[in-house]
Formats: structure tokens, sequence, C-alpha cells
């Protein structure tokens, strides 16, 4: 479940509490395939206070899970998650301790392309970006997504949405329906039917 390599850095002492920090940083995306690339490179030093630390990262897109712990396995358990951000940088007052792993991970795990679902489908840091109302299917419409649904756009020529069901989009065709002839809500009187937009006799 690794995607990017541990790797330990020199040792710091800080006072006030005591706590020797050996730290063993490790990055990756969580529910990404074992050992594939997350793009994420970060480091971590001392500071800016003699009891904090700070870690940097670049690469990936928010928003970044942090964990600690005081032993590699099982670093990326939910009990070890102290924090969420969508910066790329944390400071970080741990606990009175000999030794300590940090991990930051990307919750969000590419599954292109971007469809209309609520959800960054594609990591790049919007939701429903542009292009995910191709996957909407609102009948004789053009459509858009709006949180998360799709809804409609415009009304094709000559359809209209008169009952307000974004589900069934444009359902009506103006002209031929003699309850909505030109227009919702326009009705034709008895015995006459609706032919290019305008009530007729037959």
């Amino acid at each position: 479940m690794l995607g990017g390599m541990l790797s330990t850095s020199g040792r710091v002492g800080v006072t006030a509490p005591r706590i020797t920090l050996l730290s063993a940083v490790v990055a990756y995306s969580i529910g990404a395939t074992p050992g594939a690339p997350d793009g994420i490179n970060m480091s971590i030093s001392a500071g800016p206070s003699t009891t904090e630390v700070t870690l940097d990262w670049t690469g990936a897109a928010p928003p970044f899970q942090i964990f600690r712990s005081d032993a590699p396995q099982g670093l990326t358990h939910e009990n070890n998650r102290i924090a969420e951000t969508t910066e790329f940088s944390w400071i970080d007052l741990p606990p009175a301790g000999d030794l300590f792993f940090y991990a930051v991970a990307v919750a969000c795990v590419p599954n292109p392309p971007e469809v209309c679902d609520g959800v960054d489908n594609d990591c790049d840091g919007i939701i429903d970006g542009p292009g995910s109302e191709l996957s909407c299917d609102v009948p004789h419409a053009s459509p858009v997504c709006f949180n998360g649904t799709c809804q409609i756009g415009n009304c094709d020529a000559d359809w209209s949405d008169c009952d307000g069901d974004q589900a069934n989009g444009c359902e009506v065709n103006t002209l031929f329906d003699r309850n909505n002839c030109g227009a919702c809500g326009l009705v034709c009187i008895p015995g006459y039917i609706c032919f290019s937009g305008s009530c007729d006799i037959p």
C-alpha cells in the first residue's frame, strides 16, 4: 500500500519536554496500488520552536491527511491521523517520546474520467470539474452538473421542461402537445390539435 520509499533523516534534539526525534518519512496515497508512485515529496525539520517539527511536501492534490505514530507498522491507521489540511506544510507539536514516524497521505486516488457525482474523480482539486456533464443523460437537453447531480442546462429546440423534473429532462415537444402547445401550459380548446406549436382545427 506504500507508494513512496521509507527514508530516515538525522536525529534532532528537542527540549521541554525532552524528545529525540528519529524522523521516518512516508509519502503515499491511501488505496493506491502497492509500489505505485504518488507524486508526494516530503521533508521534515525541527522547529519553529524547540518542541515542534515542520513537515513540508510537494506533489499531488489536497486535501492531505497527516499521520503520526511511534511505530511504522499501522502508521496510517485512523487512530494515528492527527490532522487534515489543504496546505503543503504542517507544524506539529508531538508528545513526549523517543521516536516518531510521520506520513502524509492524499485521500484522493485518481479514477478518471471526471463524472457528475460530487467527487473529484481525476484528483485535480476540482469536484465535478469541466467535462463531468458528459456523463449525464438528460433527454432532449444540454446537461450541466450541479452539486453532484445532472440537471438541465438548455432544452433542445421545440422541447420544454414542463413538469420541473430534472431527471426526465425536457420531456414535452411543444410542437405537437395539445396541453403545452408552443409553450408549457398553453392548452388547445376541445376539438383543436397542436400542430407546429399552434392550436389548429384538424
